[in-house]
């Protein structure tokens, strides 16, 4: 027998297919480049990666801590809403090779939404049987404005993440039903991934009886009792998120209990998400809740349900419309988790819920162009040419879009400088920038965000919080005392302010009152590693070494990575004649922050054991930092030095 010729139809296909992903895959890089260049953001990206122990050394116990949702208020577990431990595991993945280079982790978001756009075309492609179809709907998956926020946003990887999963958990379901059995399992492997990615993955089961539907099988016990797997899945998941969600006591600052008021909140939303896929403009990272909720909602809010409802009754009238119904039942089941039917504050809204709902509405728009060119406009140059240009136009417009948008992530003052243009009265927006501008140390920029925080909202704890912690930035620690005191008639339980209150009286020379602060912090939170450090400080002051040093081993068992504590008991240790103790927490502060301080501590510790050798080290690297070590000590260090040597000769 000869051997059976190629098809050179199907190599002929099989290369377009090729040159239209590469195409596909070249845009998105490039409309998605500037992401590379941006940094960290103080919104959810010090809770996940820059602050989070577990990510910073995945040892066997902290990876055990990230997968243990029962005890998942690890007391380095700084994520306290959502059970997410794939994306966690990725973080500390790139700690370990890259540590905190931001472009580590903006290359790795890039490569999954390139991974899912890749993952949409081969599902159109599976449903429709046309590459152009398929090479559409993932290109607008791909380069849409409102998905930039699920790429350019470090903390939101898990929507990354669990789309990757979930699109492959779909698309080998299609292999199953259409006669390859064993992607059955494979599809549950991937939707059970799904979930260990992000809580949204849970709406599944139902969507795979819309495939059903799209596919014509037949709706019988037996269609039912093959999702038992699947629902299975569900429950166990719905029970960890409503677990995790209450003992984190997730709380808006302007959500209702009003089903009515989640209606018409809810219905606004989805008329919101189709909207701005239209016309993608004004879009932001935050959008608020209506003023008042309690009382009122603007007349757009209250006509939102009646258009939702009439559209599902039309919906459900266009079943014989296939791919219709398909998108808009894609969307509504896709999206339902994040609806608002039960809040989830501060936003009525977001761009990343988006991300994986839309793309039903997507492969409609492509379908509807594809029937244009090849059957509406067949006959039509004209028509056709027209139709390209004017696609070509949309796709440019759209790519430009996301591609100034991946701006707007450069950093936190970008970010919330963003928002606060576009949305004047988000609080939430100036207490965030005013935070990104006292860490960078303008602290006139920061008074004034917080001040219109605290315009914004009286009684929000954390403006005022926010704003006396600058006050003690800046030496006004009776400006910051009455701002501390004024947090706490608002939140009294709140060991975070109880602690900067501490640090102020220990800064005026009120220690017993100091004290009593650091005590109500360490109450309400005994993991609280700086109150237990500051403690400390303050009983080393007073000579009551032992507590001292039990504060800071402490705080060091809380926090391994907490250098001031190491430097603050081997100050202790060197006090009190342990020096060996001493050296070794010098060392091991300096290898966490390499400061001149501590240098010198060790230096002071060296040269009184009589280590002239090491001490002069130290001396060395104190000045290739740049400080100048005291020169009445650096002549007593020669002096010294120089009669050991000559006691030694």
């Amino acid at each position: 027998m000869g051997k059976k010729k190629k098809n050179p139809q199907n190599k002929g296909k099989i290369y377009k297919i090729l040159l239209l992903i590469f195409f596909m895959l070249i845009i998105t890089t490039v409309t998605f480049y500037p992401s590379l260049c941006n940094g960290f953001t103080n919104w959810d990206d010090n809770e996940y990666v820059t602050d989070n122990l577990l990510t910073k050394d995945l040892s066997s116990d902290n990876v055990k801590d990230i997968f243990n949702f029962t005890d998942s208020r690890h007391k380095n577990y700084t994520v306290k809403s959502l059970y997410v431990p794939l994306p966690l595991l990725t973080y500390g993945l790139e700690y370990y090779f890259f540590h905190l280079n931001p472009v580590a982790y903006h290359v790795t978001n890039l490569i999954f939404h390139l991974l899912n756009s890749l993952l949409v075309f081969w599902l159109i492609y599976l449903i429709s049987g046309k590459d152009l179809i398929a090479f559409f709907t993932a290109l607008l998956f791909a380069i849409h404005p409102l998905h930039v926020e699920s790429v350019a946003w470090i903390s939101e990887r898990k929507d990354l993440m669990y789309s990757m999963f979930y699109l492959m958990s779909v698309i080998c379901y299609l292999y199953y039903i259409r006669g390859r059995k064993h992607h059955f399992y494979l599809s549950i492997l991937f939707f059970f991934l799904s979930l260990l990615s992000k809580p949204m993955a849970i709406t599944m089961p139902f969507l795979l009886f819309l495939f059903d539907y799209m596919e014509k099988r037949r709706f019988n016990d037996r269609l039912f009792l093959e999702k038992t797997p699947f629902f299975a899945l569900f429950c166990l998941f719905f029970v960890i998120y409503v677990s995790i969600m209450t003992s984190a006591q997730m709380t808006g600052t302007k959500t209702s209990s009003n089903l009515l008021y989640n209606l018409c909140i809810a219905g606004y939303g989805l008329l919101f998400y189709i909207v701005k896929m239209i016309f993608p403009i004004s879009l932001s990272c935050l959008y608020p809740y209506p003023d008042r909720p309690d009382n009122y909602l603007p007349l757009p809010f209250i006509i939102a349900p009646f258009i939702v409802i009439t559209a599902g009754i039309y919906t459900f009238r266009l079943r014989k419309y296939k791919k219709i119904f398909f998108a808009i039942l894609f969307f509504f089941i896709t999206i339902l988790p994040v609806s608002q039917l039960i809040p989830v504050p501060p936003g009525i809204v977001a761009d990343r819920y988006t991300y994986i709902p839309l793309t039903g509405f997507f492969y409609m728009i492509s379908d509807f162009l594809y029937f244009l060119y090849m059957d509406k406009f067949k006959d039509s140059i004209f028509k056709k040419i027209t139709l390209t240009v004017l696609t070509g136009i949309i796709i440019i417009l759209l790519s430009f879009s996301s591609y100034e948008r991946c701006k707007v992530w450069k950093d936190s003052v970008t970010l919330w400088s963003d928002v606060i243009t576009k949305y004047p009265s988000v609080m939430e927006a100036y207490l965030n920038r005013g935070m990104a501008y006292s860490e960078a140390g303008d602290y006139n920029s920061a008074m004034s965000d917080f001040a219109c925080a605290v315009t914004l909202r009286p009684d929000c704890a954390d403006a005022y919080n926010n704003r006396g912690a600058v006050y003690k930035k800046v030496g006004a620690y009776d400006k910051a005392i009455e701002d501390f005191n004024h947090a706490l008639r608002i939140k009294s339980n709140d060991p975070g302010i109880h602690y900067n209150l501490g640090i102020c009286y220990k800064q005026i020379g009120l220690y017993d009152k100091a004290l009593q602060s650091f005590n109500r912090a360490i109450d309400m939170n005994p993991l609280d590693e700086k109150s237990r450090n500051s403690r400390g400080n303050i009983y080393a002051q007073q000579g009551e070494f032992d507590r001292a040093i039990e504060d800071y081993t402490e705080a060091i068992k809380i926090n391994p990575y907490y250098g001031d504590a190491y430097n603050n008991r081997g100050n202790v240790y060197s006090e009190t004649g342990q020096y060996d103790k001493a050296t070794g927490d010098f060392t091991e502060a300096l290898k966490l922050n390499p400061r001149p301080d501590v240098y010198y501590n060790r230096c002071l510790v060296y040269f009184t054991i009589g280590e002239y050798d090491r001490a002069w080290e130290d001396v060395e690297k104190i000045e290739a930092m740049g400080y100048k070590v005291d020169k009445a000590f650096l002549d007593k260090l020669r002096k010294a030095d120089r009669d050991f040597r000559d006691f030694k000769d």
